[in-house]
């Protein structure tokens, strides 16, 4: 990160311009180029009265997505001389999202921790869901002819050199998942109701982070959360949207292989009418609906569910769906003022490969 380069030097035209938007910043492969942003502008103010506004403001606009660490950049520098920047780390969903290698010869056991989701990581359902059509061919899998010119590294489409002694991931299964990677920094952006990258205590299919304890300023991913059962499952932050987000994929490639919208299946929408928070006392009841719908007409089913950690109130809930989309919520009488409770929308619509959407609500206690 010593020299400017034309990545930090658009970096650093980003910093300074005057869109009020936040600029979310992806690092896919170090914090190098951003690092040297953020110096360049260093070397260039800090020795100009109006430094520490220019820095307070440039720390209050931008976010970095990190898909883990890959360099020292981060450490050496960007968290100790931009201690008001939030950076977000990913990294932990590598476990699902990254490469899906043949270790110890256990095979293809993605996700480890929900065996129920494993069938979206194997060969038989990406090379008929996912590998369709020119556009889907282009798409990585185990075992699947394909290799990038050049790259030595890139040993996954033939079993000879993924299998030669010393390779660095053994091959699994013909069409297996392979990996996704970095897509990990990616998923926090996407808007499927519920994912609110300005607060990233929030979940959705990017995950729902946690404030580092020493470093306030740097999230990363929950290690567990709780099932719909009540047990803790690891990496389940990320890997409860797995369903959801294959679903997704496929029926986007879906759309490559035809020009005409009505071919293709497209998302639900829901959104609850109560608005994005109630109020209420303890030992109430909450009404809460919908407003439901469909752009293809499709029949769509609707659910709710509590998202646990997205609460302060640590007790039981109890969650019952209604007539017409709604739900009934009972405020437990013990809950305290200022203790929160989400209340997850969920919406998915009837086709092959189901679409889902959702909404939240929080209920605080009066």
């Amino acid at each position: 990160m010593e020299d400017d380069t034309d990545g930090s030097n658009l970096i650093r035209t980003l910093l300074l311009d005057n869109d009020p938007r936040t600029l979310y910043l992806q690092a896919w492969g170090g914090t190098n180029t951003i690092a040297r942003a953020l110096k360049s502008l260093e070397e260039s103010h800090a020795h100009t009265p109006h430094w520490a506004s220019l820095k307070s403001s440039i720390s209050r606009k931008t976010v970095i997505l990190a898909s883990g660490f890959q360099d020292q950049t981060y450490t050496d520098y960007v968290a100790p001389h931009w201690p008001h920047l939030r950076v977000s780390d990913f990294s932990f969903a590598y476990a699902t999202w990254g490469f899906n290698c043949n270790v110890s010869g256990r095979g293809n056991i993605r996700p480890p921790s929900l065996p129920e989701a494993h069938v979206y990581f194997t060969g038989a359902w990406t090379k008929a869901n996912i590998q369709i059509g020119p556009l889907g061919r282009l798409y990585r899998s185990w075992l699947d002819g394909q290799t990038m010119p050049g790259d030595q590294l890139d040993v996954f489409g033939n079993y000879t050199l993924a299998a030669a002694p010393g390779t660095w991931c053994k091959p699994l299964g013909a069409y297996d998942f392979l990996s996704e990677g970095d897509n990990v920094a990616v998923n926090p952006l996407l808007r499927t109701g519920i994912q609110d990258p300005e607060n990233p205590a929030f979940g959705g299919w990017g995950g729902r982070s946690v404030r580092n304890s020493s470093k306030p300023e740097l999230w990363q991913l929950a290690a567990t959360e709780k099932a719909m059962n009540g047990s803790e499952v690891d990496g389940y932050t990320f890997n409860r949207w797995i369903a959801a987000d294959r679903n997704d994929f496929a029926a986007r490639m879906g759309w490559t292989l035809t020009p005409r919208y009505r071919e293709g299946n497209h998302a639900p929408s829901v959104k609850i009418v109560n608005g994005g928070e109630v109020r209420a006392r303890a030992g109430t009841t909450v009404e809460l609906g919908a407003c439901v719908g469909d752009p293809d007409g499709d029949q769509v089913s609707t659910s709710w569910w509590r998202y646990f950690e997205e609460g302060t109130y640590g007790g039981e809930v109890a969650v019952v769906a209604t007539k017409n989309n709604g739900a009934r919520v009972k405020v437990p009488v013990d809950a305290e003022p200022g203790q929160t409770i989400s209340i997850i929308a969920e919406v998915t619509d009837k086709r092959e490969f189901p679409l889902t959407r959702y909404d939240r609500v929080i209920i605080r206690v009066v």
